[in-house]
């Protein structure tokens, strides 16, 4: 498939025609990816490193879920406002350095490289959200629908906190900071999990929800709302953060406090989802809803553990936060993207669409995160991961085979 180049800040009448078909493919490349980086996330759980649990964590961070988001706020961002996806080269430049970059810092920091050149591939990292933030910008300039202008707003907010992330890293890594380490990598943890991945989350849910339930957005879901309920929480990270640092509980409890309340004002903002929308969505629904929960609750178990006074680092908030809440939501969300990218006719995407209403993922995916937070048995944690291996990879398989379907008419 050829994409169609676009001068940036004008729309090509050939572009025009495209536009959906040629963002799938960029799309496509980038979750394919993402996916790839995720199985390598959970091997590296069975390599002793000296990186021990920051291995899978950084793999699937900056792996699986930058990836994910690369390719996911630019297909919502052309699809929902109207827009030309930006040219395919500025797209490999961006995935390219989001790839080389993790991967270097992975292996640079597993095998004790030279600091130089943890620097060299924290950079492209850095370069690989900048490029994103660049892509976004373009597409925002071409938007003919306005009313998802809030949405971009809040995803620049959210990116600019990974950016500050990878400031936090290469401080780090490069030692330079000797007394009040453990307080830093806290920050470093909070502004980008709960800052970068959380803020594009909260941004994304109540246009999606209203993309899998097949009905309007809320009226709530105002550009000005979403403006609103992203700068809250954005106050509330740089307050919790900015405590967090200099050892100050009670500051970093009420930069967490605010930005609980954004979730709750965010999950305000859904529509009203009925018997008849969950029963078509089915468990990519709940997925959605209940990572969102989960989320909420590692916010509150994030405020009492700053309570507490408590190195966050290693203790059961952060997979509760990665598998239970970005994890689930990110199974769900593949879980429409892959039928509606994979699909040649309508009649393909519909049946596709049957084939990722994975139940025994839910509630084995679900099972896997408390079992971990909880330290079950390790026997529950097995059992849970081998049902959602296979229930997936039997999905994935049924969706490999639609696509040999010769379609009958295009979409």
């Amino acid at each position: 498939m050829t994409t169609t180049p676009v001068t940036i800040g004008k729309v090509s009448p050939q572009g025009s025609k495209t536009r959906i078909k040629d963002v799938h493919h960029q799309v496509k490349i980038t979750l394919l990816f993402a996916c790839a980086f995720a199985m390598l996330s959970a091997l590296s759980t069975f390599i002793n490193t000296p990186a021990g649990r920051w291995l899978p964590l950084h793999l699937f961070f900056t792996g699986t879920l930058l990836l994910a988001i690369s390719g996911a706020t630019q297909l919502f961002s052309v699809a929902w406002s109207a827009a030309q996806p930006p040219s395919q080269i500025l797209v490999n430049i961006q995935r390219g350095s989001i790839i080389v970059g993790s991967l270097g810092l992975a292996t640079s920091r597993a095998l004790i490289w030279p600091s130089s050149l943890t620097a060299i591939f924290g950079t492209l990292l850095t370069l690989g959200i900048v490029f994103l933030i660049y892509l976004l910008h373009t597409i925002h300039k071409r938007a003919i629908q306005r009313r998802f202008r809030g949405v971009y707003f809040s995803y620049v907010i959210a990116l600019s906190c990974g950016l500050l992330g990878t400031v936090f890293g290469s401080l780090l890594v490069e030692g330079h900071i000797t007394s009040g380490y453990e307080q830093l990598r806290d920050a470093h943890l909070i502004i980008n999990l709960w800052g970068l991945i959380g803020l594009i989350i909260g941004a994304t849910l109540p246009s999606f929800v209203a993309t899998q339930a097949r009905m309007k957005m809320s009226k709530r879901a105002t550009p000005n709302m979403h403006l609103y309920m992203t700068s809250l929480m954005l106050a509330g990270l740089v307050i919790c953060v900015t405590g967090t640092s200099f050892s100050n509980p009670l500051s970093a409890v009420l930069g967490m406090s605010i930005y609980a309340g954004g979730i709750i004002g965010f999950i305000f903002l859904l529509p009203r989802v009925g018997k008849k929308q969950f029963k078509w969505a089915g468990p990519r629904m709940f997925m959605l809803l209940t990572g969102a929960a989960w989320w909420l609750l590692s916010s509150f178990i994030l405020i009492i553990q700053l309570y507490q006074g408590s190195i966050i680092t290693g203790t059961y908030v952060v997979p509760m936060l990665i598998l239970g809440a970005y994890g689930q939501i990110l199974i769900g969300s593949l879980a429409y993207f892959a039928p509606i990218l994979t699909a040649k006719t309508p009649d393909m995407r519909t049946k596709n669409l049957q084939h990722t209403r994975a139940w025994p993922t839910y509630f084995a995916w679900n099972f896997l995160t408390i079992s971990i937070v909880l330290s079950l048995p390790e026997i529950f944690v097995i059992a849970s991961a081998i049902v959602v291996t296979v229930d997936i990879a039997t999905r994935f398989i049924l969706l490999v085979r639609s696509t040999k379907v010769v379609p009958d008419k295009p979409i």
